[in-house]
């Protein structure tokens, strides 16, 4: 089947990982063999971990073979680590990553695919959690010391449902490199100015949905999974500068991470504030983020303005922006030059140095081919949990003549459990 919009992303200077023939480790998450590092230590020799266990017809992949682990006996297949677990229809990833990130809506995707709906959701979450693991090994590349820049953070605004659903995605990006390390996600409740009819809707909606009224938290979350990163990039470098405009939520949430508290007393970090009404040029200390939001409102169709997309789900708006952050920051060159084959330019990642990690290396790879699990990554940061486990809570259906919460519409989409595991 070929598909519009397959190649609009830069190749990727990896070659991608080809279909398991073998199973990765064993599925058992109590198995010493669940490891990979260990599964394949023990498929050094001769001798393997598991041994072969019949084979099964599929009509959608013809013979599929599966394997016996030898040290607890569980069993599994070479589909049990495949990005297509538990598929039929088979779709092209990187096709599906140049849609989402050219602009396009899941709707849209389908329509021009000849594809249901929940198939490109079911794809796009796939895809997601996968992001999720290449942007999971960069950030412990960078809590292991390798910060090399200064950083910047700042609020992106948009909403979830309606426009009485504001939320605010906290990133945290490179100053130099722009490229995205971390983010996370807040709704806040409706603010400006609002007509009669609105406002009795917005106390209907309030009085069953109470979000927080400042990002304070959300900020001091996010910085708590990135303490050891800052502290580290600090005592490389000096003095690591913390750039941000001037919300007043940020100074209270940094003091109150005593080990930040601490680094800013005594100058190990710098914390510069800069007008969110500067002009937003390159001498501009919040560019990464100005440049960065710029995109986001130009590639991802859900924070366009003025359009008929909008995302109305929390957790799956999320998992978007993961897909964003990975093409961000290593399928698109760092500066836009005017040739077709950009191939030989810098990316964001490149320059921000996760590229010399070879775990964020074998995840690009493995980008569109293996089935990750949680337990694999028990280091991973608690915003990229978060956005794993689906964790975040959807604001409410309200309707607007009674004040009645609709309970079909207002509840989360059910994933399957190998989803998310």
């Amino acid at each position: 089947m070929r598909v519009k919009g397959e190649g609009e992303v830069k190749k990727p200077k990896h070659n991608g990982a080809a279909p398991a023939t073998a199973p990765h480790c064993c599925p058992n998450a109590a198995c010493c063999y669940h490891s990979r590092e260990a599964a394949v230590a023990a498929c050094a020799g001769d001798a393997r971990w598991y041994i072969l266990f019949g084979r099964f017809w599929t009509e959608s992949r013809g013979f599929i073979q599966r394997f016996r682990c030898k040290g607890c006996g569980r069993t599994c297949s070479t589909q049990t680590f495949s990005i297509d677990y538990w598929t039929r229809l088979t779709v092209s990833y990187r096709a599906l990553l140049a849609e989402l990130t050219s602009g396009s809506g899941l709707r849209r995707i389908a329509v021009r695919w000849g594809t249901p709906l929940r198939v490109v959701r079911n794809r796009t979450r796939r895809l997601a959690r996968n992001c999720l693991v290449v942007m999971i090994c960069a950030a412990i590349y960078c809590k292991e010391g390798n910060l090399q820049e200064n950083l910047v953070f700042d609020g992106f605004e948009s909403f979830t449902r309606s426009q009485y659903h504001p939320n605010n995605f906290t990133i945290i990006a490179g100053s130099d490199s722009q490229a995205i390390y971390g983010v996370t996600y807040t709704a806040l409740r409706r603010k400006g100015a609002m007509t009669g009819a609105q406002k009795r809707h917005n106390a209907h909606i309030n009085l069953l949905w109470r979000p927080p009224r400042s990002i304070e938290a959300s900020v001091r979350g996010l910085f708590s999974d990135f303490v050891i990163t800052t502290l580290c990039g600090a005592h490389r470098r000096g003095t690591l500068e913390l750039h941000s405009d001037e919300h007043r939520s940020y100074p209270p949430a940094l003091g109150s991470i005593p080990a930040l508290a601490r680094a800013l007393d005594e100058g190990l970090l710098e914390h510069h504030c800069t007008s969110s009404r500067a002009a937003r040029t390159r001498a501009n200390p919040l560019f990464a983020l100005n440049y960065i939001d710029r995109l986001l409102r130009a590639r991802c169709a859900e924070h366009a303005r003025e359009t008929i997309y909008w995302p109305k789900e929390v957790n799956s708006a999320m998992e978007r922006f993961a897909i964003f952050a990975v093409a961000y920051n290593f399928l698109t060159a760092h500066r836009a030059v005017d040739r077709a084959d950009q191939s030989a330019e810098s990316t964001h990642g490149e320059i921000a140095g996760f590229e010399a990690s070879p775990e964020v290396c074998t995840a690009l790879e493995e980008l569109f081919t293996v089935r990750h699990v949680a337990s694999h990554y028990p280091e991973a940061p608690e915003w990229a949990q978060e956005v794993w486990q689906r964790r975040y809570a959807n604001p409410p259906v309200v309707d607007p003549k009674t004040g009645a919460k609709n309970e079909r519409r207002a509840t989360c989409e059910e994933v399957a459990q190998h989803l998310v595991a």
